[in-house]
């Protein structure tokens, strides 16, 4: 890969080992899941600054989405509690803040949409697609107490079908 992919490289390593970590985690030490689960996070964070960070995918960004795909796939027990998290960031958006519930509904969008099988396997699991239309309806009744995020907290070159991120807009009152 070229010099100038360097913080791309990274980031997508971090990502690759954290969800290497949780996938190896469910098979070591089941009975753990904090590890397990926060390691899984760390994987989906890293999926939303690459994703964000992309001109123009590449022949490496294909090798890492299957790479990705592929570990997630295999690790159902990661996904699932991530996808309820998700749905609980939702919920408690007005207490905790706006940033993390974005942010997981951001990776759990860009999985789906750019990562081989991942829409599939979102199918496959009525869970997963109630949970996340789900948590859409929370973010979209919580909005309107919720404080609008600063321009620079919102990640960089998402795609504008992320509404959830410009959601809370007072900006008419």
């Amino acid at each position: 890969m070229t010099a100038g992919f360097g913080p791309l490289l990274r980031r997508m390593g971090r990502a690759v080992e954290n969800f290497q970590l949780s996938l190896e985690l469910n098979k070591t030490r089941p009975e753990e899941a904090r590890p397990r689960e926060a390691a899984f996070a760390r994987g989906m964070a890293c999926l939303v600054e690459i994703e964000g960070s992309l001109e123009r995918p590449g022949g490496e960004l294909s090798e890492f989405r299957r790479q990705v795909a592929v570990l997630v796939a295999a690790n159902t027990r990661g996904l699932f509690p991530y996808v309820f998290d998700s749905l609980h960031a939702a919920i408690k958006s007005i207490d905790d803040g706006w940033y993390d519930p974005c942010l997981r509904r951001s990776a759990l969008q860009l999985f789906r949409e750019n990562y081989p099988g991942a829409g599939e396997l979102f199918d496959a699991d009525r869970d997963i697609t109630e949970s996340v239309v789900e948590m859409d309806e929370w973010l979209r009744e919580r909005a309107p107490d919720v404080e609008p995020l600063l321009e620079g907290r919102i990640p960089d070159g998402l795609p504008d079908g992320h509404w959830w991120w410009r959601l809370p807009d007072h900006s008419g009152l």
